[in-house]
């Protein structure tokens, strides 16, 4: 069976991530390279696209008390809350991404802080 791979650069571009970021959810097992011939890292394309997907996050919907993605990971860092966390959260649904602008990166994204703070609480 041949599985669609990506690179590691075209991975980064897609999801709109820096380096840095992109290597903490490796760490994290958030996303799992694929090596292939050697040691070319690579990607499958069905894991980007479910990762883009989340990562889009949906237009705001109704009123709720936001919080900025970058915001709300310096507000409740002490509570174990974080980049990788914030992540983890979302691809497990448990989080709901909104965004507040037409551009597809971090910056747009907003959270209900609300239901950020009770799922914080369970930690």
């Amino acid at each position: 069976m041949d599985i669609d791979t990506i690179s590691y650069e075209d991975a980064l571009h897609l999801l709109n991530l820096r380096p840095y970021q992109f290597r903490s959810l490796e760490r994290t097992k958030i996303v799992n390279p694929q090596y292939i011939k050697g040691n070319v890292k690579r990607f499958t394309l069905i894991e980007i696209k479910r990762l883009h997907k989340v990562l889009r996050g949906v237009p705001v919907r109704g009123n709720f008390n936001n919080v900025t993605f970058k915001r709300a990971i310096s507000k409740y860092r002490q509570l174990g809350f974080s980049f990788e966390k914030a992540v983890l959260w979302m691809t497990q649904k448990k989080l709901m991404p909104f965004r507040t602008t037409k551009y597809i990166d971090l910056e747009g994204l907003v959270f209900d802080e609300d239901k950020l703070i009770e799922l914080l609480d369970l930690l």
